[in-house]
């Protein structure tokens, strides 16, 4: 059976969409394969949904601010160093790690100790994937060392959701250029991105190759409604209580739709980190629920099965993020949107969400009264934007067929 690893060394909880697409990817890969997750040692499943077929191994050690803990790393790495020398000396490969060591601009990546003795006990071989969902540059110096340590390396496929630097001397570019010369990684070094710009980007380098790839989400098929009538329809703000994501307009957007009457319901998600910039728009949404049954707040994380469970009861999504986070991020709410067949209104002339739309169940807007006035649009022809949505859904699907990354691993 198949082996494939998701190395995700920052995941410490489930906030953010790292487990979630872990979970996500997961399910679409797992036939007659065995699901690994590799996290931080910090990891607490407690509480958190993740189904029984995938294995996770809480084991990466990182750094952080907290002196205190910086100086019990300090003894472990010496630790761990004097294990290792001893180790590869005994293998016969001590000569081997220290030039990995100097190729690696004579240091050792921060991941190497933490990581290493479980890939050798999880045993890759070369038909099995290791998967970097969201690549950061101490995630393809941990690549390269074990590309350089190791003869037999499995196929790793990488993602990025950020366009790389090049300013600093351990950066992408270094790193995926001296991975693509070694002879063991021929035909089993892969890089893949979303965005077009990012692609352009790697590909500014002529050695190297970035191919497109569609980010994984599950749909859900929506009955067509024949009129409002019947049926009370449901809004929603989903995701982190952050100011970039339109977080600051909800308390204006809410106002100018409840300026009117209407059947309209209204779904908030609160994170539980509270940003000293949001303090105010908060307590604003908390008083306007209080005064309004129809604005309804889910307090903290959503874990997968609760994600989707919302996302079924929401009729019309508003992304009201400002537009140059539109730009340059990869939405997992607006793929949400698209697999949920959920019709949108998204801020205007945001380059990457409407290149990625082939129908028209959305409506653009910029201006909060705006926003309101098409999600009144919407709501009045609801029936006609959401036979464009299962459009956009049954397109989506075509891509998914397409894709580079899931196509190689399900070869």
């Amino acid at each position: 059976m198949k082996k494939i690893v998701f190395f995700e060394p920052e995941v410490k909880s489930g906030v953010g969409h790292h487990l979630d697409n872990l979970i996500q990817d997961a399910y679409f890969l797992k036939k007659n394969k065995k699901i690994i997750g590799v996290l931080n040692k910090e990891f607490k499943k407690k509480n958190l949904f993740v189904p029984k077929f995938i294995e996770l191994i809480p084991t990466i050690t990182t750094l952080n601010n907290n002196l205190i803990i910086n100086i019990k790393y300090f003894f472990y790495f010496v630790k761990k160093l004097i294990f290792f020398l001893y180790y590869f000396k005994k293998q016969n490969k001590l000569f081997i790690f220290l030039k990995a060591c100097i190729l690696n601009y004579f240091s050792i990546p921060t991941y190497f100790f933490s990581f290493y003795e479980k890939f050798k006990q999880i045993n890759l071989n070369e038909k099995d994937h290791l998967l970097i969902q969201s690549c950061r540059p101490k995630d393809i110096e941990l690549i390269f060392f074990l590309c350089t340590l190791e003869t037999n390396i499995p196929n790793i496929h990488i993602k990025l959701h950020y366009p790389p630097k090049k300013k600093k001397l351990k950066n992408f570019f270094s790193y995926a250029n001296r991975i693509v010369k070694l002879r063991n990684t021929i035909n089993k070094f892969f890089i893949y991105s979303s965005f077009i710009n990012i692609k352009n980007i790697i590909e500014s380098d002529k050695k190297l190759t970035c191919e497109i790839s569609t980010p994984i989400y599950d749909s859900y098929n929506r009955k067509i409604i024949i009129s409002n009538s019947n049926k009370e329809f449901t809004l929603g703000f989903l995701g982190a209580s952050r100011n970039e994501k339109g977080f600051n307009k909800l308390p204006d957007l809410l106002t100018e739709i409840y300026k009117k009457k209407n059947n309209f319901k209204f779904i908030i998600q609160l994170s539980n980190t509270v940003y000293p910039e949001t303090e105010k728009t908060r307590k604003l949404i908390i008083d306007l629920a209080k005064n309004n049954k129809k604005i309804i707040i889910h307090h903290g994380y959503l874990d997968f099965l609760n994600w989707r469970k919302l996302l079924k009861k929401i009729d019309i999504m508003p992304i009201i993020y400002n537009k140059s986070y539109t730009d340059s991020v990869a939405s997992g709410l607006f793929y949400s949107c698209v697999s949920n067949e959920i019709p949108m209104v998204i801020p205007k002339k945001t380059l990457y969400m409407k290149n990625l739309l082939f129908f028209k169940g959305f409506l653009e807007a910029e201006k909060i009264n705006e926003y309101a006035e098409q999600l009144y649009k919407i709501y009045y022809n609801y029936k006609y934007y959401l036979k464009e949505m299962k459009k956009e859904s049954r397109n989506y699907k075509i891509l998914l067929k397409q894709d580079p990354l899931l196509n190689r691993i399900n070869k």
